[in-house]
């Protein structure tokens, strides 16, 4: 009898052991399927920020190949506002030998001179 109670007590705590490591499988079941969920959706953010990454980047170089075009022709006109300036200074330059050459007794006649000449009817 007494070997039959130990043995049933055995048993009620082999069922107990055996209830307490399901419950603890279930659970860990439980939490391995959370995290494959977590990890899923972390896979998937993680692909949408890739996918915005390269958006931005192609929107970047492409901002900065307008931005080099724009650099180039500004530089373009940069450079040839230069070359004229330098042209309306030589020309500048030998307008004042012209007039040097004239001597110190032939006058200029003044602008409104002029002016006043043209609108005369002849």
């Amino acid at each position: 009898r007494s070997a039959a109670a130990a043995a049933e007590s055995d048993g009620q705590a082999a069922r107990a052991e055996l209830a307490a490591a399901r419950a603890d499988a279930h659970r860990a079941a439980e939490q391995a399927r959370l995290a494959e969920a977590e990890r899923v959706a972390a896979v998937r953010e993680a692909e949408a920020l890739r996918r915005t990454l390269e958006q931005v980047r192609a929107d970047a170089e492409r901002d900065l190949a307008g931005m080099r075009q724009r650099h180039d022709a500004a530089t373009a006109d940069a450079d040839a506002a230069h070359s004229r300036v330098a042209q309306l200074s030589a020309q500048v330059s030998d307008l004042a030998s012209a007039l040097a050459s004239l001597g110190p007794g032939r006058a200029v006649p003044a602008q409104g001179a002029a002016e006043t000449t043209a609108a005369t009817p002849r």
